[in-house]
């Protein structure tokens, strides 16, 4: 136990001293402190609108739409009577749109939205909305019916969702929490899972290996490292909690997220999220510890660990579908279930009310239990696979490793 602390500790200083963790951990500790709440931060006396040109030949029309649009985000400029003369007055009005208009027959609005750059979808929508809103007044108008009658056939029905079993959450912020979590969770388990296999294949290709384990037993070295390298990762999580509670008190909740994670099951969003990496990153880094103690380069580790992407990749894959709104199906629920996929997908099944609490913490212990399976069944590998230098195929090096760990394991 004392040598597996020894190796678990010195690979966290080792590596929270390092020039990279230093500033990688600079740099999101930062980002988030400004990201959490940069709408108060940066925020304006005034929220900025963007500016559209109108061309028409009814010189009413930028007043109408200025009345009628008051509530949105765009602002309306006269752009001229040519589609010419709007496009040398874009740089001037620091605007990047022109709307064209004109009435026809009927005496309704028509035309057509022009852009320069990139296309700002949410402009467009506006746009078209509040020209649609305007002729539906002058078609009420034409029909001579009073204001009672025209805020009656104005009246719009809304029908509020509820959730049959009282856990459902589809809001678009639980959406962009399960979508945020689960790319962080992607990325973490990856990266840790990887700098598990890199320590090992490192320090065995500079026989450093053959030193240590004359003092410590192969499976001391495992755990130890697992366990040092996991404290990098919480490390790193905690900054980054520190950075943003440090936000809110210095910035308060701009942007409404502390507020959110207060509210029912959100609140768990956090703590849940970690219980997913600790489990994940076990499951993944006893494998990567595998694969690496197989190979002696880390260029053959990261041809290798392209087996551990692959899973995650899926994982991620599924977390977006649901992100969208789509919801889960029956691929995504049994998949919920199996070890390596289950610490992302069913994260996002819970907290979008698809899975109870009952069944979130049986797919844990599914997962747990494969990996303390893969463990025992891997610890033969790794015992005789770091003693390896061969540049066989993966096929016989593991047959080797599995016998030569079978073989140290007796004596």
């Amino acid at each position: 136990m004392k040598n597996m602390l020894t190796i678990a500790i010195e690979t966290y200083k080792q590596k929270i001293e390092s020039k990279v963790f230093i500033i990688m951990l600079f740099v999101l500790a930062f980002g988030t402190f400004f990201g959490m709440n940069y709408e108060g931060i940066f925020k304006s006396d005034e929220p900025s609108k963007e500016n559209v040109l109108v061309v028409s030949k009814d010189q009413q029309v930028v007043s109408t739409l200025q009345e009628t649009g008051v509530d949105l985000n765009v602002s309306f400029v006269e752009g001229g009577n040519t589609l010419s003369e709007a496009e040398k007055e874009l740089k001037n009005a620091d605007s990047k749109t022109v709307l064209m208009l004109d009435r026809n027959e009927a005496g309704l609005y028509q035309g057509r939205i022009y852009y320069q750059g990139a296309a700002q979808h949410n402009v467009s929508e506006e746009l078209q909305m509040l020209v649609t809103a305007v002729n539906q007044s002058i078609k009420l108008n034409q029909l001579n019916l009073d204001e009672t009658q025209q805020k009656f056939l104005n009246a719009s029905t809304t029908l509020p969702m509820e959730s049959l079993d009282g856990g459902q959450d589809s809001s678009g912020q639980t959406l962009m929490l399960v979508y945020v979590v689960g790319f962080v969770l992607y990325m973490a388990v990856m990266l840790f899972s990887t700098m598990v296999a890199q320590d090992i294949a490192v320090e065995k290709s500079s026989r450093v290996m053959e030193i240590l384990l004359t003092t410590i037993t192969p499976v001391q070295h495992l755990v130890g490292k697992i366990i040092g390298i996991g404290m990098v990762g919480l490390t790193q999580g905690t900054a980054i909690g520190i950075s943003a509670y440090a936000s809110y008190k210095a910035f308060g909740d701009s942007t409404g997220i502390f507020k959110f994670l207060s509210e029912g099951k959100n609140n768990q969003a956090i703590v849940l999220a970690v219980v997913c990496f600790i489990l994940g990153y076990l499951i993944y880094s006893v494998t990567a510890a595998i694969l690496g103690s197989l190979v002696s380069s880390v260029q053959e580790v990261q041809q290798l660990m392209y087996i551990l992407i692959i899973p995650l990749f899926v994982a991620l894959f599924m977390v977006i579908i649901m992100a969208t709104g789509a919801g889960s199906n029956q691929a995504i629920a049994i998949s919920s279930y199996l070890p390596f996929l289950s610490p992302i997908v069913m994260y996002a099944r819970y907290m979008l009310g698809d899975a109870t609490m009952t069944t979130f913490l049986i797919a844990m212990g599914i997962n747990l239990g494969a990996t303390v399976v893969l463990a025992l069944v891997g610890k033969s590998v790794y015992q005789g696979g770091v003693f390896i230098y061969s540049g066989d195929k993966l096929t016989t090096i593991l047959k080797k490793a599995f016998k030569s760990g079978k073989y140290y394991a007796q004596n």
